[in-house]
């Protein structure tokens, strides 16, 4: 009796341990039977850049910030739907950062606004560029468009590739060849940096004490000169200014008074 009452109490224990684990998966899948994705981010940029070499798949970085009401927005209603996340994790290669912990890659991809998401092929070349919030519809139709795009282009690289020659998708991937935004997305202008000036170039105090003299100098011998020829001109010129103007009565002469009347 002692045995057979054993024998019951580990069969229902064995019945009980059976349906555990599928209870738990049930309360783990969805209502919609589907198990809960979530977008395969990596650990940091450089891993992202091997990944994409290995894989020919283009990295996508979304930039976002700490106290970032947007980048909330982004991640709560656009990066959590299941279009986006399916679409990111077939034809990319994700990594998120934080654009407060790591300041020297925002700046290095001309971060101005958060969140801003950019599409970087394995070779290095920005592929998209955008700003701001995005709505989840807009957002899953532009990550189609340029994965797209980069297909056909990776397509097209492979195919006039030599018999024998290393894929570009094998190569070592490069940096990121930065160029303006407003190339990638015409909405956005970002103003060129200013050219760098160059300090003017030192003066030897010799040359500027011999240049001063030479200048003090002429100024000196052009006065002289002056002095000189002026009174001279003045002095030679008063007699034909005087033939010129003929005889002129004295004022103070009966004549000239007899004339002026």
């Amino acid at each position: 009796m002692r045995k057979i009452s054993t024998l019951a109490a580990f069969a229902a224990f064995a019945a009980v341990a059976t349906l555990l684990p599928s209870v738990g998966a049930s309360q783990q899948m969805p209502a919609s039977g589907m198990p809960s994705l979530a977008i395969r981010w990596e650990s940091n940029l450089e891993n992202a850049k091997r990944l994409a070499t290995q894989t020919g798949r283009p990295v996508l970085i979304y930039f976002c910030g700490s106290s970032c009401v947007y980048c909330r927005r982004m991640e709560n209603e656009v990066l959590n739907q299941p279009a986006v996340i399916a679409e990111v994790n077939a034809d990319y290669v994700p990594v998120n950062i934080n654009a407060d912990r790591f300041p020297t890659t925002a700046r290095q991809y001309r971060i101005a606004n958060l969140p801003t998401t950019i599409i970087v092929s394995p070779q290095g070349q920005v592929l998209d560029f955008k700003e701001g919030y995005v709505a989840v519809n807009e957002y899953a139709a532009r990550l189609n468009q340029v994965a797209a795009n980069a297909r056909r282009t990776q397509e097209t690289m492979v195919a006039q590739i030599p018999a024998g020659a290393v894929p570009p998708s094998s190569q070592p991937a490069m940096n990121p060849q930065i160029v303006n935004p407003q190339m990638v997305n015409p909405q956005m202008a970002n103003p060129p940096a200013a050219a760098p000036t160059s300090a003017p170039a030192p003066v030897s105090w010799k040359k500027f004490l011999r240049e001063k003299s030479f200048m003090t100098l002429f100024s000196c011998c052009h006065l002289a000169i002056g002095f000189q020829v002026v009174p001279t001109i003045v002095h030679q010129a008063a007699p034909y200014a005087a033939q010129s103007r003929g005889p002129q009565p004295h004022h103070g002469s009966p004549s000239a008074r007899l004339a002026f009347r």
